[in-house]
């Protein structure tokens, strides 16, 4: 609350000086985007920073979440370009900032040809800056076709889901880490083993701060320095309490009283925050209503003396339920352009070699119909594929590990 309101203020300081003055926000949290609703700033700092790929991706799944709140004027700025990545990795960087429409900004002196994988000339590729500069007339911008995260590290969980007790995805388990205290635990998924509900505090301080990201990560594999104390063993930024007025709040404090409730953001789409105060506005209740056994396949047995049930995790606010994502090796991304052209973006990020294909059902997603002939051309290598029935698709052959191919599709 109170960077936006310091925000608020100094856009209205900009305002008054009647100049074109670009605002750039940061902020480190998807929820940043929301700013623009607000007419808070231009472009907004909706993830980490990435010195990594890994800490890329998750700025992937940040801008999934902003889709809808980009537009004129709004753009999600998922941080600069390394350029000491591999050459797919760079490449697949580059063309989704394109995609996106998010800053394009070079973290190294480009007098420096050597401190990139890439060359200058594919950051000046006319037709990707085109894809990049180009304004559509239509809402939203982009999107990614379908919903799977191309990791669960960072992959946001879907909020305000109509309950289903069948879909894995919502089976949670409340592993409890204390026979004495069996109200702290963890909080885990049939749905994707191994990964854990836990608080992101990649940041100094953040570990008693206030609104921080909540999203999946590998149970216990928490870095050295975003590890805010243990318990147990167990690093406090996978522990919750659950309190006896339904709220659920995160063990981050040092003391044993944590404070800090789990909040449904009410503006971002897949939003979980952590509020270090009760806030009688926002959905902070939640219920764990247990599945029968007659629901379920089998009973999640933790340990040889203690068998954890299978529960829903439903707001109480509207009785619908937070769902862990589905995750793929592969994701598709489009931008729809202002002359009636695509950009469709594919992405491997698999250890193995695989085809990834645009059908008719994506197609369709995008806007086309089975009987439309598209031209295919290459933007970043700048080379015509020929055409193409939408009703066969477009199917790309991808190496690993973030190999991608960026296409301008235009009617023919």
């Amino acid at each position: 609350e109170i960077a936006i309101q310091e925000y608020t203020t100094m856009q209205k300081a900009i305002n008054e000086t009647n100049s074109n003055i670009l605002f750039s926000l940061c902020g480190w949290f998807n929820w940043y985007s929301a700013l623009g609703q607000l007419g808070v700033g231009q472009t907004w700092r909706i993830g980490t920073d990435v010195p990594d790929w890994s800490r890329f991706l998750l700025n992937v799944e940040a801008a999934a979440t902003a889709v809808n709140l980009t537009g004129p004027g709004r753009w999600p700025d998922i941080d600069m370009i390394a350029g000491h990545w591999t050459q797919a990795q760079e490449t697949f960087h580059l063309s989704f900032i394109a995609v996106v429409g998010a800053p394009l900004l070079l973290a190294w002196d480009i007098r420096n040809a050597s401190a990139s994988t890439l060359s200058m000339a594919n950051y000046t590729n006319p037709e990707v800056i085109a894809i990049h500069q180009d304004v559509p007339t239509r809402l939203p911008y982009y999107n990614r076709v379908g919903s799977a995260s191309l990791s669960p590290n960072g992959a946001y969980l879907k909020t305000r889901v109509p309950c289903d007790k069948s879909n894995l995805m919502q089976q949670w388990m409340f592993n409890t880490t204390n026979t004495a205290n069996s109200s702290v635990g963890t909080l885990t998924t049939k749905g994707l083993p191994g990964w854990c509900l836990g608080v992101w505090s990649g940041i100094n301080g953040h570990c008693n701060g206030d609104a921080v990201g909540i999203n999946l990560m590998p149970c216990g594999d928490i870095p050295e320095g975003t590890c805010c104390g243990k318990i147990n063993g167990i690093c406090r930024n996978q522990l919750f309490v659950k309190n006896a007025d339904n709220t659920l709040t995160a063990m981050l404090h040092s003391s044993d009283s944590p404070g800090q409730f789990v909040t449904m953001d009410t503006i971002v789409p897949g939003a979980i925050m952590i509020q270090a105060r009760l806030n009688n506005t926002l959905p902070q209740q939640w219920q764990f209503p247990a599945l029968a056994s007659s629901e379920n396949s089998e009973i999640v047995t933790k340990n040889s003396d203690k068998e954890i049930p299978l529960t829903l995790f439903q707001s109480m606010a509207d009785n619908t339920c937070l769902e862990a994502p589905s995750t793929s090796s592969t994701n598709i991304w489009v931008r729809w352009l202002s002359n009636g052209d695509a950009a469709l973006l594919v992405v491997n990020n698999g250890n193995e070699p695989t085809q990834v294909c645009c059908d008719l059902s994506c197609f369709a997603t995008i806007g086309f119909k089975a009987n439309d002939t598209l031209a295919v051309r290459d933007a970043f290598n700048r080379q015509d594929k020929g055409n193409i029935l939408v009703s066969q698709g477009l199917c790309t052959k991808l190496d690993i590990n973030g190999s991608s191919a960026l296409y301008r599709l235009s009617m023919k």
